[in-house]
């Protein structure tokens, strides 16, 4: 899924100024900052990332390191 985050950055940019033009610069924050939580809270709901572990981190590092 590397190709999510290059097509989704431009596309919010050119839905970010008509969106605060239309609602005003305050409330559309609040809604870039609502959005921004619930997608930390669904990535926390996924078990995988619930049980990540420094250690499992550090070994993943270590491994990719010395291939």
């Amino acid at each position: 899924m590397p190709l999510i985050s290059p097509t989704a950055c431009p596309c919010g940019l050119l839905v970010a100024g008509p969106v605060a033009a239309a609602v005003g610069t305050a409330r559309a924050l609040a809604g870039c900052a609502t959005l921004l939580v619930l997608a930390t809270a669904a990535a926390l709901l996924s078990p995988q990332v619930r049980r990540l572990r420094a250690d499992d981190v550090r070994t993943a590092e270590r491994a990719g390191a010395s291939r």
